[in-house]
């Protein structure tokens, strides 16, 4: 990951651990579709934990914990295929 402006929140495989997080969010939650990973991303840099909480399941947050989160200062995201069971996931 890099700056987190193309890579979709629900839908793309940014986190290496886990399936897509739409697989992971919470069942009362409306999902946004155009929500990028930046979007998640609080002024000072960090991950904006607030969010999250209400989104997902504790277990994508222990996951989200791990990660730097993405900045304008890196460079743009990359995509990449990885194969799983058989299925091709790209993020």
């Amino acid at each position: 990951m890099g700056d987190g402006n193309t890579l979709n929140f629900w839908k793309d495989l940014w986190i290496s651990d886990l399936v897509p997080l739409i697989h992971h969010a919470l069942l009362h939650v409306p999902i946004d579709p155009v929500v990028r990973v930046n979007d998640m991303v609080s002024a000072d840099g960090s991950w904006d934990w607030s969010q999250l909480q209400n989104l997902v399941s504790s277990h994508a947050i222990e996951a989200i914990l791990n990660i730097v989160p993405p900045s304008p200062l890196l460079e743009p995201d990359r995509y990449c295929c990885l194969v799983l069971g058989g299925f091709i996931w790209q993020g």
